[in-house]
């Protein structure tokens, strides 16, 4: 919004508040990026409440704790919290699926599994009996595989994984429709093929839904000394 003269430091002066810099810390540069804004918001004669760190992995926490403290305390900034990343939060649901594909489900009702989160996808595209041994390693597994291979289809709600998707529009058999509506397993049906649509979902971005809220707030309670911004 610079164009128009409504940055967040013009923002912050027009409705007289003080800053509170929220960032990603996934490398040196992030860090960087902190500290460069934090030198503007100074310059700009606003008030730094302090920085919140957020989906932050364990190995940067450690690297928080034991090297960027120090250089943020040179600075005299504030660390307010770090928000450890969350595998939950960071994974799709079948909602987001379904829009990120432009699927249309074949099996199950749409309100009770929405919100369901799918954590790992894999592609059918082997034998049976290979894509077996994958398929027992995951929990809220999604599979995707194209309509003709009956067989994959069949092989995932035996092993009971959270969601199935097919690509190339090509409707699978009736007795494989049956079986996973049997079995409560949704299924989408997918225009494009299997290469565009696992890249389709693979660079989709989870957004946080309503179900998601509680941990959210937990995340926050635990994590961030929140009482330093009443």
């Amino acid at each position: 919004m610079s164009s128009i003269g409504l940055n967040d430091t013009e923002l912050a002066k027009i409705l007289g508040s003080e800053v509170v810099l929220i960032s990603r810390c996934d490398n040196d540069t992030d860090l960087d990026m902190v500290l460069y804004a934090a030198e503007k918001i100074n310059n700009e004669n606003l008030v730094l409440k302090g920085v919140i760190f957020s989906n932050v992995s364990d190995l940067q926490r450690v690297k928080i704790k034991e090297k960027y403290l120090k250089i943020l305390a040179k600075k005299q900034i504030e660390l307010l919290g770090t928000i450890p990343k969350s595998r939950l939060l960071n994974t799709p649901t079948i909602t987001e699926v379904i829009d990120a594909t432009q699927g249309k489900l074949l099996t199950g009702d749409i309100n009770t599994i929405k919100n369901n989160h799918i954590k790992k996808f894999i592609i059918g595209a082997m034998q049976s009996t290979d894509a077996l041994a994958y398929m027992r390693k995951g929990q809220n597994l999604g599979v995707i595989t194209g309509g003709d291979r009956s067989d994959i289809i069949v092989t995932a709600v035996e092993v009971g994984v959270s969601l199935i998707v097919l690509t190339g529009n090509l409707m699978p058999d009736m007795m494989s429709i049956a079986k996973a509506k049997e079995s409560n397993i949704p299924v989408i049906l997918v225009s494009s093929d299997t290469y565009t649509t696992a890249h389709n979902i693979q660079n989709m971005h989870a957004h946080i839904q309503d179900s998601d809220i509680d941990l959210c707030k937990a995340q926050i309670k635990d994590n961030v000394n929140w009482k330093k911004l009443l």
